[in-house]
C-alpha cells in the first residue's frame, strides 16, 4: 500500500484506514439486509445476499471500510499520476474522504463506494 503513496511517512497507511473506519462506524441508523436489497440492482443484490447471516452488520462495514480506503488511495494516485494539482502528497485522499464521507449518511455506504471505486479505475 505504500508503494502507491510513495511515501516515507508509515502513518499514512494506518490514517486512511481509520478515517474512513471513523466514517462508517459512527453513520446514524443501523444497516439491515431487507433495507439493502430492496431496489438495488442485481449485482448488488447478489453481494448482498453473499454476505447475509450472522455477521451481516460487520462483514458490510468491513467492506465498506476497505472500499472507501481503496477509494481514498485511488484518488490520491489519480490525482499525483497525472498531476493535476501541486500540493502535499497525501492530502488529496484525506479532502476526498472527508467529503465522501459526508455523503455517505443520505446514501447507502457499500453502494456508493464501491460505485466510485470502479469509477476511479
Amino acid at each position: 500500500m505504500l508503494k502507491l503513496f510513495k511515501s516515507t511517512n508509515p502513518l499514512i497507511a494506518i490514517l486512511y484506514p481509520l478515517t474512513a473506519a471513523v466514517f462508517v462506524i459512527f453513520l446514524p441508523g443501523t444497516t439491515s439486509e431487507q433495507s439493502e436489497i430492496n431496489g438495488y440492482p442485481f449485482l448488488y443484490k447478489l453481494l448482498i445476499k453473499l454476505i447475509s447471516g450472522n455477521f451481516f452488520s460487520f462483514t458490510y462495514g468491513f467492506l465498506s471500510i476497505l472500499f472507501f480506503t481503496a477509494d481514498g488511495i485511488f484518488y490520491n494516485y489519480i490525482i499525483r499520476k497525472l498531476r493535476i494539482v501541486k500540493s502535499y502528497r497525501n492530502l488529496h485522499g484525506f479532502i476526498f474522504m472527508f467529503l465522501t464521507g459526508s455523503i455517505l449518511r443520505f446514501t447507502s455506504p457499500l453502494q456508493t463506494l464501491a460505485a466510485i471505486f470502479f469509477f476511479l479505475l
